[in-house]
């Protein structure tokens, strides 16, 4: 069994591996994540009563106010590795308070790419296709990483990010995009452009589908 290619698995396979994950997460949030492991210990819980994702119901949730309390600047009390290991950030724009944040190992970059590439490759994109990424750049985990996803599967991304929708319509139509992603909400905005102007801008499939 090759746990690195779970769409080669079968469901009982994936539902084995679900498992072993789930009871090495459990022990590793425990022994490396101060938050989890003083969660858990208010909730008198030990690793050994969480044994199987059917157990999940039994964990306290974790609210946006502890995230944004325990887990600024750096991950804080979330992180379950030492600050040397991590490669950088993204987080929320923070504009109803103190951002949440995501932090990042290179593992967990290598991870993030190979998951979005696979949804990509289920869409159907191919390394013949030309990808306009109107996902935000910058903090924003989308653009990066769309791009960098994009590019992993042999796509030609235009990185250009929100905004500036009449340019991006004409950039769309002279590249000849055939693949568009981005927020649904401003892909609908460019359809609707495109629909007033009559105009035919090649793209095929929109990422993420609604």
């Amino acid at each position: 069994m090759d746990e690195t290619d779970p769409q080669g698995l079968s469901v009982k396979e994936i539902e084995k591996v679900q498992l072993s994950r789930f009871r090495a997460l459990v022990e590793r949030v425990w022994n490396s994540s101060p938050f989890y492991r003083r969660r858990m210990k208010e909730a008198r819980l030990s690793p050994d009563e969480l044994r199987s994702p059917s157990d999940l119901h039994k964990l306290p949730f974790t609210t946006k106010e502890e995230l944004r309390r325990d887990g600024y600047p750096y991950g804080g009390e979330f992180l379950a590795v030492p600050f040397e290991e991590l490669v950088g950030w993204h987080m929320t724009s923070g504009t109803t308070g103190v951002p949440s944040v995501g932090a990042y190992t290179a593992k967990d970059v290598e991870t993030w790419r190979d998951l979005v590439a696979r949804c990509l490759r289920t869409a159907g994109v191919t390394n013949n296709d030309v990808i306009a990424n109107v996902y935000g750049y910058g903090l924003f985990t989308g653009g990066i990483g769309l791009h960098m996803e994009g590019q992993r599967i042999g796509a030609k991304v235009i990185p250009w990010g929100a905004g500036r929708t009449e340019a991006l319509i004409k950039a769309m139509v002279d590249f000849k995009a055939t693949v568009i992603t981005g927020t649904p909400s401003y892909e609908l905005v460019i359809a609707e452009r495109v629909r007033k102007e009559g105009l035919k801008t090649g793209p095929e499939t929109s990422y993420p589908r609604g």
